[in-house]
């Protein structure tokens, strides 16, 4: 007999399973909760052909679906290196009862779990919901939680990002730093000089861009030249295709959030008008008003001068 797993009503009622997920979105989210790979804790091994075999879809299909739901949704995240998803909010689905199995359950689950960086992130994620649940047994489930997180970050040689699942939204321009550790390790402040790549930008736009690698140099991920000047293309060509404000709003919700990135989708649908297209005269009407003009100024010159309006061309 196969293993159950119950999914709340819950998750019909999510805002963004109701208002941005396709049929095919749907489907899929519930495939990541149900399927016979799964389990209560959320995080477990998820071959590609496997999936696609289960799903009836190909391979590029299911890739697609899972960059979809990693970075437009912020739904999961997958480990590459290890095939292991972790499926962000299914705690809040399949959990509908707590207890001594559930929570054996949940750490067996998470001491099989072979990239452990997938535990902290997906509790940070979950904190929130632990600690504002009313009830007893989702605190106890998120003791066993962070007694796994805990226990990962103890046991790390260097320091973890596990800020939260949105941190899987990354820019382009963004590029991984490597830092020599040291007894007082200091933030990468960012270079000043001609900071902007020889872009020019106005001044809220400016003091956005060196708040956001002020940002990024405090989370130790400061941009090296090259990653500095492709982030000030792109930030140039935003800068061409989208209002200013909505830029900088952008900018500050990426940070409020601690993204890793700046989230550019959220521009999408804000794009400037089109500006007015001038189209030239064409010659005839242009001599034809030339003529115009020669003509009332005789006709000035010499009102009274009999049939002087002949001069005037009709319209």
């Amino acid at each position: 007999m196969g293993i159950s797993r119950i999914v709340s009503t819950d998750f019909w009622e999510d805002g963004l399973v109701t208002d941005s997920f396709s049929p095919e979105d749907k489907y899929f989210m519930l495939y990541l909760m149900t399927n016979p790979h799964s389990k209560q804790a959320g995080i477990y091994k998820l071959n590609k052909k496997i999936a696609a075999f289960e799903l009836g879809y190909s391979v590029e299909t299911v890739v697609s679906l899972l960059d979809r739901f990693e970075n437009k949704y912020h739904r999961i995240i997958y480990s590459q290196a290890d095939q292991e998803v972790a499926v962000l909010n299914a705690p809040k689905y399949n959990i509908v009862k707590g207890g001594k199995p559930v929570l054996d359950c949940i750490e067996k689950d998470l001491s099989e779990v072979k990239d452990k960086s997938l535990i902290a992130r997906m509790y940070q994620h979950l904190k929130p919901y632990f600690e504002q649940s009313a009830k007893p047994s989702i605190q106890q489930v998120g003791e066993v939680w962070k007694k796994a997180s805990d226990t990962f970050k103890e046991g790390s040689p260097i320091e973890n990002d596990i800020d939260n699942d949105n941190d899987r939204i990354v820019d382009v321009s963004y590029n991984e730093s490597s830092h020599e550790s040291s007894p007082d390790p200091k933030p990468e402040k960012p270079d000043l000089k001609d900071k902007f790549c020889g872009h020019t930008f106005s001044e809220p736009m400016q003091a956005a861009l060196t708040d956001w690698l002020t940002y990024k140099s405090e989370r130790r991920e400061g941009y090296k030249p090259t990653g500095l000047k492709s982030f000030m293309t792109q930030a140039a060509h935003m800068a061409e295709k989208y209002e200013e404000a909505d830029i900088i709003s952008t900018i500050q919700e990426s940070m409020a959030n601690n993204w890793k990135g700046i989230c550019w989708d959220k521009l999408a649908g804000k794009e400037k008008p089109p500006e007015p297209v001038e189209r030239p005269i064409p010659p005839d009407i242009l001599l034809e008003n030339q003529r115009r003009e020669e003509a009332m100024k005789a006709f000035r010159a010499n009102p009274s001068q009999e049939n002087a309006w002949k001069l005037v061309p009709q319209s």
